[in-house]
């Protein structure tokens, strides 16, 4: 099992460095700004994709997950327990280590659930959070909004 960290860290990752030299598979931690020519290659090799974020409304590391059918891990905040309904995530309570540790090491663990979870951040980047149903979306909002006024 591989992982990696990616992105510029805004604390002091070396305890994470240390859990992670004790905890099975190989961690990676590139702690710097990702290129986008980076991302397919990265997202390729993710088992897991974990978003602990504290506060968030959408982040664009989530729909690329989604788009490349990763199973994903996600604090409860903003709009991700939307995307757990979908079935495309486990969600944990934001600023929980044990609770994300706990999904985690679950889903290191068990290869169906993360195929399971996998198979349906696909349907949802296909279906409910792709581009043709945003553009739609966006083009009922406009339609409504035109009829309003008119």
């Amino acid at each position: 099992m591989r992982s990696s960290n990616a992105g510029n860290s805004r604390m002091d990752v070396e305890p994470l460095r240390r859990l992670a030299a004790a905890a099975p598979g190989r961690v990676r931690f590139l702690t710097r700004f990702v290129e986008d020519a980076e991302i397919p290659a990265l997202m390729r090799r993710a088992d897991v994709v974990a978003l602990p974020y504290r506060d968030v409304e959408h982040s664009g590391v989530l729909y690329a997950a989604l788009a490349f059918g990763k199973p994903l891990v996600l604090s409860a905040v903003g709009g991700f327990p939307e995307v757990a309904e979908q079935g495309a995530a486990r969600l944990v309570p934001p600023e929980d280590p044990a609770a994300l540790a706990a999904a985690l090491g679950e889903l290191v663990a068990d290869d169906a659930a993360r195929a399971e979870l996998g198979e349906a951040a696909a349907a949802a980047a296909s279906g409910s959070y792709s581009w043709n149903e945003a553009a739609h979306q966006t083009l009922a909002l406009y339609q409504e909004l035109l009829e309003r006024k008119g």
